[in-house]
């Protein structure tokens, strides 16, 4: 799957369950907005500028990133879309390191901060994950994937990258509301791809309390929290089965606690 597992390590679930599911729009039903959303303004409000000059999220999605990063405290943050780099810099302000990943030949232009590692490559190239999974080793991890926005590359970014968020911690996938759009450039969109693989998966926890706190988001159904865990009855150090120094960790399965 990727060339951070050991040779003998069965592949995620997250995987897994993507592997079995349905795909494209014979998959299974497409999530709707959560309790508390406001439609009629969240597309009417759609491209407005963030409060944030240069961000280019919604102003109430930073609201929830901080909201998200307080609880969870992650050590780095994994964002797949660098753009112009406002949104890293963003970050860096609040966590002490972020990966930032982009194919953009421009990368290089991007907004530069001392705690923003730029990655210029595609985000689901096996070398480009390889050294992202390299780097976050050991750290608590969030990941927010927000670069091409068709539903198969969205599918493989969430299959991959969803292996690095640890226990406790949030995979937010952007844009979710493209699906609601009356056009766009993308083949599918983001939705899609989220009934398909991480809404299937039996370790993410679609958060709808994140995504309600406030009427107005551009990722809708994109919140999701990795459960915590024990593993047969032992408190996992680093809080994942991957990098945890204790074997029981590789033979017990996954067992969600109150967090």
């Amino acid at each position: 799957m990727t060339d951070f597992f050991e040779p003998d390590e069965p592949a995620g679930k997250v995987a897994a369950a993507y592997a079995a599911a349905p795909k494209g729009r014979t998959g299974p039903p497409v999530l709707q907005p959560a309790p508390g959303l406001d439609m009629a303004a969240i597309l009417a409000e759609f491209g407005t500028p963030c409060v944030v000059p240069g961000v280019e999220k919604a102003t109430q999605d930073l609201a929830r990133y901080e909201a998200i990063i307080d609880a969870t405290k992650p050590e780095v943050i994994v964002e797949t879309g660098t753009r112009r780099g406002h949104s890293a810099v963003w970050f860096a302000g609040r966590v002490s390191r972020v990966i930032t990943i982009d194919s953009r030949p421009d990368l290089h232009t991007a907004r530069q901060h001392p705690r923003v590692l730029r990655v210029p490559g595609n985000s689901t190239a096996p070398a480009i994950l390889g050294r992202v999974a390299r780097l976050t080793a050991g750290l608590r991890t969030l990941v927010s994937l927000d670069s091409d926005h068709s539903r198969a590359h969205v599918a493989e970014e969430i299959r991959l990258y969803s292996e690095l968020v640890t226990a406790g911690s949030y995979l937010v996938v952007e844009d979710g509301v493209y699906h609601f759009l009356d056009r766009h450039e993308y083949d599918g969109d983001p939705l899609e791809a989220i009934a398909a693989t991480v809404a299937l998966s039996p370790l993410f926890t679609r958060d709808l309390d994140i995504e309600g706190m406030y009427p107005i988001t551009g990722a809708i159904a994109g919140w999701w929290r990795r459960a915590p865990f024990t593993c047969g009855g032992f408190n996992c150090p680093v809080n994942d089965l991957r990098r945890c120094p204790d074997p029981a960790c590789r033979t017990h399965k996954p067992q969600e606690v109150a967090p």
